[in-house]
């Protein structure tokens, strides 16, 4: 698949951000969280689509990368970046992306440790949801 995400095709090919690799069902909301904050962020990636009922190995084995736990079932998100870095949990998708790539896109968290703790608190509440 191509990258995609806003004018991420022209960032891709001037080579000022790395590419990167977006595992999801499509209908994970835990997931949709990453999804958002790759188009909000304005990052290329490519986005595969996982049937998490038919898990493809290469899935199966970027999850296991991260956490190797025995039993331990893949689960969506998972975003590998170019240079093979690999991560799970949207939360910690979402804040990897907003710390890596601060100059681009939009700015997810505002300035104040206060505002930042009212952020997280409406996220938490809604993860436990």
């Amino acid at each position: 698949l191509a990258p995609r995400g806003v004018d991420a095709l022209a960032a891709y090919e001037e080579g000022s951000v790395l590419p990167i690799t977006f595992w999801n069902s499509g209908s994970c909301p835990f997931a949709q969280r990453a999804w958002i904050v790759l188009e909000e962020k304005r990052l290329p990636y490519e986005l595969i689509r996982v049937n998490l009922t038919d898990k493809p190995r290469d899935f199966v084995d970027a999850y296991a990368s991260v956490n190797p736990a025995a039993g331990a079932s893949a689960k969506v998100p998972v975003v590998r970046m170019a240079d093979g870095y690999t991560l799970i949990e949207s939360g910690v998708v979402a804040e990897f992306l907003e710390e890596r790539f601060p100059e681009r896109g939009a700015r997810l968290m505002p300035d104040s440790p206060e505002r930042r703790a009212q952020v997280r608190l409406f996220t938490a509440t809604f993860d436990s949801t």
